[in-house]
């Protein structure tokens, strides 16, 4: 897949099975990594008490083991961050250097408070650039970001034309084309808006940011006609 233009929707690309860590195994994490699942992935959920992971596990089934961050960052081959962003960068310090070359998907938001460090830094450049600084040497999408936990459970079984749409972000095309296919294997539809910077167009207080909704009316809240 070459890298595709804002409003496109790449086509799945056949399967390929993958070694994948859910950092941060809460409501949102946990419906994807459940749909990873039952789209024949390997899915490692993990968290800081991986111990309290075990009943997640035995719901997921086979191709579900639970680990420590570090454990999930060394196993994996692209990675889904999905905690409250203010240990993103103890996080980042922890885990980097195990996800080095690997794709790292954001679907993380910047903090509640407009007032923290981290906030400030998102709302100045956005989402995706600041990920970005806090994993150089991973490679950055933001995609599950922007859409919610049961919109992204129930979509798995819809048809495909009322599947939820999810924007993505990212600049290397690796990240887009890994980003995008993990979307249609989670059972949803990819809308690309750009690169990283362009993140900041759905993050909180935006008019697509929780619109969970399919293809078309998400292009309009994107003013992509």
């Amino acid at each position: 897949m070459t890298m595709p233009r804002p409003g496109e929707t790449p086509p799945a690309l056949p399967f390929r099975r993958m070694r994948l860590a859910i950092l941060g195994a809460g409501w949102l994490g946990g419906s994807v990594g459940r749909n990873w699942v039952r789209a024949g992935h390997e899915v490692m959920f993990a968290s800081r008490h991986p111990d309290g992971l075990a009943q997640m596990v035995a719901r997921t089934g086979p191709g579900a083991s639970a680990g420590s961050l570090l454990d999930a960052a060394a196993f994996c081959d692209a990675a889904l961050l999905s905690v409250p962003y203010e240990p993103v960068p103890d996080i980042a310090a922890l885990v980097g250097e195990a996800l080095r070359g690997k794709v790292l998907i954001n679907a993380s938001n910047q903090p509640f408070d407009r007032g923290h460090d981290l906030a400030r830094r998102a709302d100045a450049i956005g989402l995706g650039p600041l990920t970005a600084e806090l994993f150089p040497t991973a490679g950055v999408a933001i995609a599950f970001s922007a859409v919610d936990a049961t919109d992204i459970a129930e979509s798995f079984d819809r048809n495909p034309s009322d599947k939820l749409a999810v924007p993505v972000s990212a600049d290397a095309e690796d990240a887009m084309t890994t980003a995008v296919q993990l979307i249609h294997d989670a059972g949803c539809v990819p809308l690309v808006i750009g690169g990283l910077d362009s993140s900041k167009s759905f993050m909180r207080h935006t008019r697509p940011f929780r619109a969970n909704t399919t293809l078309d009316p998400l292009r309009r809240a994107f003013g992509l006609g």
